[in-house]
């Protein structure tokens, strides 16, 4: 066996695509009937958590890219052990962290509630006790709530507390307004995305397949483009790599897909244009061929309205360019989030109402007034 493929091989056994799954195991669910303050402690832990596994993840590619067709014996050889050494350390390390927040979690849903105190209730009325419930859920549901902002605000989101929590209040043609917005600006930037890949990574493009030709086809027929173009020939390569020139002229035909959906935009009610609708999901797919975030979030619209709630455009455009940067994992976890943020104020609400139904009660003998 050369030396070369000895060395190979010893890094491939590291750096299989699931060594590090099969390394370090999966980060426990947090429970939503924990206590606020729990809920808050271990979901910033998690978020870490989940941030250091990205970061190894992209060390482990940056190593067997650079690593592993180093032959034995070269120069190259020494640096690689040292930062396989280095990498396997730090996967160790996150290991025995995810474990220790495991065992945290454990421990918390595990832990005996304490019983109530044993006291003898004074004699009241119904209905206080009744108020006395639902104060103490109203209690409950806002710590729960502002659990549930600080938990979004560590993803990075920029709007203050209480607009998060006035955005999951939302009616429903409020939230359809707001997540037609964001479709817009999320549009916008796959556009951009789109002709930035375009001039940037033609040479290290792979060739056409026949799902990114569809998507590609789907885009220009959807924004009125001439069946007779150049693109759809270009579109039609499949299995080819596309030539710089190529590259050139889907580029230039970006601007009539963003001319034809700026039109769209015009419309009174975009919601119901079929047309401006297929033109963004086409956009979109297309700019998930280089960035698949774009079609998580854009099944996901309830969340990337969040981004674009109480802020200006060009703000609104940086936060969901951010969100585009997530992974697959912080997404889903983002999304939980929300949907328990919008949940909790529901909740939060209906005890709100229900306070107003019942009559007042003195609150140190819980004696109807």
């Amino acid at each position: 066996m050369s030396g070369h493929f000895r060395t190979w091989l010893v890094l491939a056994v590291i750096l299989l695509p699931g060594a590090l799954a099969a390394q370090v195991p999966a980060i426990a669910d947090i429970p939503e009937d924990l206590s606020a303050q729990l809920r808050l402690q271990f979901a910033g832990t998690k978020v870490s958590l989940i941030h250091r596994r990205e970061q190894i993840k992209a060390q482990v590619a940056e190593q067997k890219s650079n690593c592993a067709a180093v032959p034995e014996g070269s120069p190259q050889e020494q640096p690689c052990r040292a930062s396989k050494a280095e990498l396997q350390n730090a996967i160790n390390q996150y290991a025995a962290d995810v474990r220790q927040f495991n065992d945290d979690v454990a421990a918390a849903i595990a832990m005996p509630q304490p019983p109530p105190a044993k006291e003898t209730p004074p004699i009241v009325s119904t209905n206080c006790v009744q108020r006395a419930n639902e104060e103490s859920a109203y209690s409950d549901l806002k710590q729960r709530v502002q659990t549930d902002q600080q938990i979004i605000r560590n993803f990075g989101f920029e709007q203050r507390a209480d607009q998060i929590e006035a955005w999951a209040d939302l009616g429903e043609q409020a939230r359809k307004s707001y997540e037609d917005k964001a479709r817009g600006i999320l549009t916008d930037i796959a556009l951009d995305s789109i002709v930035g890949g375009l001039k940037a990574g033609v040479s290290a493009a792979p060739p056409i397949s026949q799902e990114l030709s569809n998507r590609l086809l789907t885009m220009f027929k959807s924004a009125g483009l001439p069946h007779n173009d150049a693109a759809f020939q270009i579109a039609q390569k499949v299995g080819q790599t596309i030539t710089p020139e190529e590259a050139d002229i889907l580029a230039g035909r970006i601007d009539n897909v963003k001319h034809a959906y700026d039109r769209t935009k015009d419309l009174k009610d975009l919601a119901i244009s079929q047309g401006g609708l297929e033109l963004a999901r086409s956009v979109l797919a297309v700019a998930g061929w280089r960035n698949p975030d774009f079609e998580l979030l854009a099944r996901d619209l309830d969340t990337v309205s969040l981004a674009v709630y109480a802020i200006q455009y060009k703000n609104a455009k940086y936060q969901i360019d951010k969100l585009t940067q997530l992974t697959e994992t912080e997404l889903t976890e983002l999304t939980h989030c929300t949907k328990t943020l919008r949940n909790d104020v529901a909740q939060l609400n209906d005890a709100v109402l229900a306070l107003k139904s019942l009559p007042s009660c003195d609150s140190s003998t819980m004696v109807k007034k």
